[in-house]
């Protein structure tokens, strides 16, 4: 049978297999070893008693010996552990396996060690126990159900921890540490202190070193994912208000600005965007990408990840005015309004190699290319009648694209985009 207990937040499964935990009589009062002489029970400065291979006791208090690591149950680490920080405390919760000679169970626990500082070796010893209690501020535990007759206190009395944070942000944890010669004694709880029970049992985990390298899923907006996250990191982009739609993308902001909007997509499966409209509120999961087919930093939701509509038609795809040249990638995927006295000089739709575009001229850089992806303007007579050299509008609206010759290009997503539009002649 196997009982499951939450123990100072930790949540330990155990088998009544540890019924079986041997055990010991190296643990006396001081000046009861044969490990040196006690001091008096009055305070005095007499030296506490010693034993096995570490040593210990407490200057005239009563104190008590470290056990012999052979005469406890030896345990092994698992190669893989959880951190978790907060108040400034980071904690190590590892997985424990006790070798106590039985195939039949899976004997396992957890033990964490809890540190107030990174980069730093503590040197474990019965003194350490004076000062805490279940939830010491640095200490070694574990804390496990062995059945009988009560839920176990084991406390770490010998042994080195030596601890780094090699990374640790919103993006990666990377966690280096080693346990040298770790003896736990089973203790318990009197007046606030943690004392080994004497006779009672112990673990002893060898010389060993874990690595922790884990790659998180950040929760970031737009421009914290454009500008600082790494390339194939997993985010969570919340609240995001989409700008446009197109067969398999979709843009969202979190913000008006440069570095402002991304495309979300998974080239060549509508099927992942599909129900999702401009002016939708999002959260969006998936991998921050490089896409070189179209030299652009896209969000994949092709292998993980996916958008989910947390308000239908709650948000305000707002463009923002600019008057600088649209080039560069501070305004990749960015809905914008460029305004002034424009017109369009030119309509392709058989280029080799892009498909189509026409030429807006009378912006402040020059003439930049729209591109028909979202919304093709050549193909809407009704809306807008005879596109095509010579006609004119105020201002024009669209989502900035890159594209392969390395120039920024304007993509409207309506009719409505092209603002006071006349036909030409």
């Amino acid at each position: 049978m196997t009982r499951t207990i939450i123990a100072a937040g930790v949540l330990i499964a155990l088998s009544t297999a540890c019924s079986t935990l041997i055990g010991l009589d190296d643990f006396h009062p001081a000046g009861a070893s044969e490990g040196g002489t006690g001091g008096e029970n009055d305070g005095g400065s007499g030296t506490g008693g010693m034993g096995g291979t570490s040593g210990g006791g407490s200057a005239g208090d009563g104190g008590y010996v470290v056990p012999n690591p052979n005469d406890c149950i030896r345990a092994t680490l698992s190669d893989s552990f959880v951190v978790t920080s907060g108040g400034g405390v980071a904690t190590w919760r590892i997985p424990l396996a006790l070798s106590l000679g039985d195939a039949a169970y899976a004997d396992e626990v957890e033990f964490r060690i809890r540190s107030a500082a990174a980069n730093k070796q503590y040197q474990f010893t019965p003194e350490l126990l004076k000062s805490g209690d279940k939830n010491c501020f640095t200490c070694g535990q574990i804390n496990v159900d062995v059945g009988n007759p009560n839920p176990g206190l084991y406390s770490a009395v010998a042994g080195t921890f030596d601890v780094g944070i090699l990374e640790e942000n919103i993006y990666r944890s990377q966690h280096a540490f080693s346990l040298k010669g770790f003896i736990f004694a089973q203790s318990e709880i009197v007046n606030g202190q943690q004392t080994p029970i004497v006779g009672g049992s112990c673990l002893y985990v060898p010389t060993t070193y874990l690595g922790h390298d884990e790659t998180k899923t950040a929760t970031v907006d737009v421009s914290e994912l454009r500008y600082n996250a790494p390339e194939e990191q997993p985010v969570i982009v919340p609240n995001a208000t989409v700008t446009a739609v197109g067969a398999d993308s979709v843009w969202v902001q979190t913000g008006a600005g440069e570095y402002q909007g991304i495309r979300v997509t998974c080239l060549g499966e509508p099927q992942r965007t599909a129900g999702v409209a401009a002016g939708d509120v999002v959260d969006v999961e998936g991998i921050k990408q490089w896409l070189p087919p179209i030299d652009q930093t896209i969000v994949s939701i092709c292998n993980s990840g996916g958008i989910t509509v947390t308000g239908v038609g709650a948000g305000t795809p707002t463009a923002i005015d600019i008057i600088q040249s649209i080039g560069g990638e501070q305004y990749e995927g960015v809905l914008v309004r460029i305004s002034g006295s424009l017109s369009i000089t030119g309509v392709t739709t058989d280029d080799p190699v892009f498909g189509s575009f026409y030429s807006i001229a009378g912006t402040e850089e020059g003439t930049i290319a729209g591109r028909p992806w979202l919304y093709d303007p050549t193909q809407d007579a009704q809306a807008l009648p005879n596109f095509a050299s010579g006609a004119t509008m105020t201002a024009v609206v669209g989502i900035v694209d890159s594209m392969t010759d390395s120039r920024q290009d304007l993509m409207p997503r309506s009719a409505a985009d092209f603002e006071n539009y006349t036909p030409a002649p």
